[in-house]
């Protein structure tokens, strides 16, 4: 999938090109097993890979914006709210430590 810039602009009610809903230009290709692209309507494209409408829609919304072909996973790395301190860790530990202790006999 690639995301180009629109090469013509169809008359509308418009002044300023920015002011258009189409901003770029979607090319859908696969290969074609002999080492070369072929380009393919959306509908094959989302047969072959079995992308859904909206999965196809989003992905090109990503690539608008960032212009990446691979996105960085961002889920799961938020700081954890409930980390205890390490001043709380010790207080714990040392109060572990008053307890008594039994050695093992064997």
């Amino acid at each position: 999938m690639q995301v180009s810039h629109v090469k013509r602009r169809h008359h509308g009610t418009y002044d300023d090109p920015s002011q258009s809903r189409r901003q770029a230009t979607v090319h859908y290709t696969v290969p074609n097993g002999q080492g070369d692209l072929v380009q393919v309507c959306r509908g094959t494209f989302s047969e072959i890979f079995s992308l859904t409408q909206k999965k196809i829609q989003l992905l090109t919304e990503k690539k608008k914006k960032k212009g990446l072909t691979t996105f960085k996973e961002t889920r799961g790395n938020k700081t954890q709210h409930r980390k205890f301190s390490e001043e709380v860790e010790n207080q714990v530990v040392q109060h572990i430590q008053t307890f008594p202790r039994e050695q093992a006999q064997n």
